[in-house]
């Protein structure tokens, strides 16, 4: 099970995630040697960590093992990096993510099937007017980062529908729910699935599906991909 991130972790990292531990941030810890210990420790014993950025190792990204992964958590979204997993043809996806409007979102992108991750519009469903993650906790460890603030619990939703997904789909071996769902804490519905349909303007649109289906043979996950939607 590869691992892939360049980022240290940091003090608002402690209360967002199970993983990071006060030492960990003050040690300044890379991310992806953290996970892998927590990883061996439950029982994954064949993990890599890569600390890198994915587009600096693209090269082995473009190359791997036909059939592998099984799944990709794509738990990030800077440097362009959706544009860098979709251009290699990608495996099933889940991850969640944490909105401005006290909202956390799951996403699924079976391939070939569902919409890929670069069909997501650029901005969530309108909900409450409170923001979250856009400001700052106005001290740093080492004086050069300021830490921003986030309701923690979001972050713990994002990784718990994340978690569930997988279990449902490992369970089920089907799809069972909509591929983008929503976890509103404010509203009196605190989840609402909603369909995420391909972008007609997406590259996507123009993939090669031979290849990505050549791509992905073999891995846990291949037959979820075999009901093709228009």
């Amino acid at each position: 099970m590869p691992v892939v991130d360049k980022d240290k972790v940091e003090p608002e990292n402690v209360t967002r995630s199970a993983l990071f531990s006060c030492q960990d941030a003050l040690e300044a810890a890379p991310k992806v040697e953290v996970a892998q210990s927590w990883l061996q420790a439950a029982g994954v014993k064949r993990t890599e960590a890569h600390f890198a950025w994915l587009d600096e190792i693209t090269e082995q990204w473009m190359r791997r093992r036909l059939g592998t992964p099984d799944i990709l958590i794509s738990a990030a979204n800077e440097r362009n990096v959706r544009s860098t997993i979709e251009a290699g043809y990608p495996p099933l996806q889940v991850y969640g993510t944490t909105g401005k409007n006290w909202q956390a979102t799951l996403f699924r992108h079976i391939p070939i099937a569902e919409a890929c991750s670069l069909c997501v519009p650029g901005e969530e469903v309108p909900s409450m007017p409170t923001l979250c993650a856009t400001d700052t906790a106005g001290w740093s460890r080492a004086g050069d980062h300021e830490d921003d603030v986030a309701l923690p619990f979001l972050s713990y939703a994002a990784g718990l529908m994340t978690a569930a997904e997988i279990t449902k789909l490992a369970i089920a071996g089907r799809a069972v729910t909509r591929n983008r769902i929503f976890f509103d804490p404010c509203k009196p519905n605190l989840v609402t699935p909603v369909d995420l349909a391909k972008n007609q303007e997406c590259s996507c649109r123009w993939r090669d599906m031979t290849v990505h289906e050549a791509v992905i043979k073999g891995s846990r996950f291949e037959s979820l991909s075999a009901n093709r939607s228009t």
